[in-house]
């Protein structure tokens, strides 16, 4: 069995030399790649599904909120249920829709939510995430309610995404907890990969993903810097010397062919987070652009 990436250390060195190869992207790979003899192929750019988990946005309206994605130029969404509270009437869940459309977002997950073991609510949950076509409810269960949420998961064709919180997290915090608590369940029973919590607990949320495999079913996509005695801070993604490898997590994703939603999370200046989520996307649209037209082969 190969060694597990947790166990290896985030050295400063790997980390750098992962952002740089996505800074740097299409010229300096071509580059290297004709001094190590090997050939660069046109490779069919993957749809990756970058957009944003709303909570970002959380200090305006549903309204405004669904501007500024539009704005930024995201037409994902993992909605937060601050921004649209679950309801049961049809005339509140038509006009969520119209005004999702008005503003050219799909929201296709949808959380952080609570399950307990009460049929009758988690049912209600379900049935709201089936008419508002959303894929993937993002969850911190109750342990005691997976063997709810297997059969409800299969008799409404949504997905369960156990969210991970961080190294204060006693529940979820690591995907060794996840992985076990779901084996045996039907792979619709999986994970959301929050990558700054991951980071924060110490644990690589690279590893997390190859892990999860078949049941990633989204990501909640940020990173930390290193501070002052170990601590972490979360930043926007392209900082430089930031612990997130996203130019690794891609390469993963798009071998694995994953479909779901990578949602940029912004967690700081809850007031003004535009610029923060926008330098998080300028990044990944660099490192998406790197990974979707690199391919090297043996010359």
């Amino acid at each position: 069995m190969s060694r597990s990436i947790d166990q290896e250390p985030l050295s400063r060195r790997s980390l750098l030399r992962g952002l740089a190869a996505g800074v740097a992207g299409l010229p300096m790979l071509q580059a290297l790649s004709a001094s190590a003899g090997q050939i660069v192929l046109p490779a069919k750019p993957y749809p990756f599904k970058l957009g944003l988990q709303s909570y970002s946005l959380r200090s305006f309206a549903f309204d405004d909120a669904l501007a500024k994605t539009k704005a930024l130029g995201l037409k994902w969404w993992e909605g937060f249920p601050g921004h649209i509270p679950m309801t049961d009437d049809p005339a509140k869940i038509a006009s969520y829709k119209q005004l999702l459309q008005n503003n050219d977002v799909r929201m296709i997950s949808y959380g952080v939510i609570d399950f307990s073991t009460d049929e009758a609510d988690a049912r209600k949950k379900f049935q709201f995430a089936k008419a508002m076509g959303i894929e993937t409810l993002t969850a911190a269960p109750a342990p005691d309610t997976l063997p709810l949420l297997d059969k409800l998961t299969q008799e409404y064709g949504v997905n369960i995404g156990i969210h991970n919180h961080g190294p204060e997290d006693t529940r979820w915090g690591d995907w060794q907890t996840i992985l076990k608590a779901v084996q045996g369940l039907n792979p619709r029973v999986g994970a959301c990969d929050d990558t700054g919590h991951y980071l924060r607990a110490d644990k690589n949320p690279i590893t997390a993903a190859v892990q999860f495999g078949n049941r990633l079913h989204s990501i909640h996509l940020k990173t930390v810097e290193l501070g002052p005695n170990g601590s972490k801070r979360f930043v926007p993604i392209g900082t430089t010397g930031a612990l997130l490898d996203a130019v690794q997590l891609l390469r993963f994703l798009k071998e694995k062919k994953y479909t779901g939603i990578m949602a940029i999370e912004e967690e700081e200046q809850p007031d003004n987070p535009v610029p923060l989520i926008q330098k998080s996307i300028t990044a990944m649209r660099r490192y998406i652009d790197t990974v979707n037209n690199i391919t090297l082969k043996p010359g």
